[in-house]
């Protein structure tokens, strides 16, 4: 949902839209330990509230991928402590 939220912002070039979604799931994704999620989030949130969205493809695109890899990694984790 976030995601979607963050993508849809990006494709619109909506930076007031942006700031929210990406605020929560930088907050979100650290809680769970996706730092790299997080870290990209924390890139376009702070590109968002400054305007700026020159870059926002590239953090979108960092963030999708950060968001892969961490979601097979839970998903091993889950699987590897059948959880």
């Amino acid at each position: 949902k976030l995601l979607g939220a963050i993508e849809q912002a990006v494709l619109a070039r909506d930076a007031e839209a942006l700031v929210l979604p990406a605020h929560s799931l930088k907050s979100s994704s650290a809680n769970v330990g996706a730092m790299r999620v997080s870290s990209f989030s924390k890139e376009l949130e702070f590109q968002a509230r400054n305007g700026d969205l020159a870059s926002s493809d590239q953090a979108l695109k960092g963030i999708q991928d950060a968001y892969r890899e961490a979601e097979q990694a839970m998903a091993k984790i889950v699987k590897e402590q059948k959880l």
